[in-house]
């Protein structure tokens, strides 16, 4: 079974409200968690930005090089602060940088359009990939994984493996 526009669009909007609450997402939403893991295996915080919340220590900085790539009107002021995404030290205490990020996507259409891109482009798309490679069919299983790539860009084995059925591709019943 293809996944229709109207499917997709559903799954996008419940992922935007486990992120932020809202089904369109909240572009200029951050949060800041102790998520991330430094090089001696130390949890750390980070920030967490936009429609469904790209993190410091992942792709927040590709997100940033996309958004300056199409000349978005804040293009200039992040241009200081790419080298120090997912560096330590952490961002989430820099007011000013946590600022421009929300003045950005409140302000300025194009880091919206960036955002709709790039989480289009680094995380739902992978994850479709992944969905038909397996060979799932139902839009529910296209929610579940595309969830799991928001959070970890990919289906981790040690998730897949907590669930006994096998992969469709393999013989398992989705639905099971």
């Amino acid at each position: 079974m293809a996944i229709s526009n109207t499917q997709k669009s559903k799954v996008l909007k419940i992922i935007n409200v486990f992120e932020t609450g809202d089904p369109n997402g909240k572009y200029d939403s951050i949060s800041i968690y102790k998520d991330a893991t430094n090089k001696q295996g130390e949890k750390m915080y980070q920030i967490t930005y936009g429609r469904s919340q790209t993190t410091e220590f992942g792709n927040l900085k590709r997100l940033l090089e996309l958004y300056m790539s199409r000349d978005g009107r804040f293009s200039a002021l992040f241009q200081g602060y790419i080298s120090k995404i997912g560096k330590e030290p952490a961002l989430h205490t820099n007011a000013q940088f946590k600022q421009l990020l929300r003045q950005a996507a409140r302000e300025d259409i194009i880091m919206r359009a960036s955002q709709d891109e790039f989480f289009d482009m680094y995380y739902y798309q992978p994850a479709f990939v992944w969905y038909r490679g397996f060979g799932f069919t139902e839009a529910l299983s296209l929610l579940v994984i595309y969830d799991s790539f928001i959070h970890s860009g990919t289906v981790p084995d040690f998730l897949r493996k907590r669930f006994a059925e096998r992969l469709p591709l393999n013989g398992g019943q989705e639905k099971a």
